[in-house]
């Protein structure tokens, strides 16, 4: 949804708001204030995710890089078919059990 250019596109009549019971504060969702309300946290949610689609579409993601290289895999999948536990692999490697079982399946 583009910027609004006036108060009327903003603040929408009561049949275009969705029918929710939603409460901000002591604000409830029929007054002019609380269609505001979900009218601006509906922009924020379609704006974060048109962010997340354009960068998505850059090839870039977001969060904290992974631990394991395709190398540590390898080595943790040997180790693994090998008979040694998860806890001894985990280790052996500096990862935790949940990050090892995360890529091991």
């Amino acid at each position: 949804m583009a910027a609004a250019r006036s108060t009327y596109k903003r603040v929408k009549p009561r049949a275009e708001v969705d029918a929710k019971w939603v409460i901000f504060g002591a604000h409830e969702w029929e007054d002019p204030m609380g269609i505001f309300m979900v009218d601006i946290t509906n922009m924020i949610v379609e704006r974060t995710r048109a962010g997340l689609d354009a960068v998505k579409a850059q090839g870039r993601t977001g969060g904290r890089p992974t631990v394991i290289t395709e190398d540590l895999l390898t080595v943790a999948k040997a180790r693994k078919a090998k008979g040694e536990s998860v806890r001894a692999v985990a280790k052996a490697l500096g990862v935790s059990r949940a990050t090892l079982y995360r890529h091991i399946g």
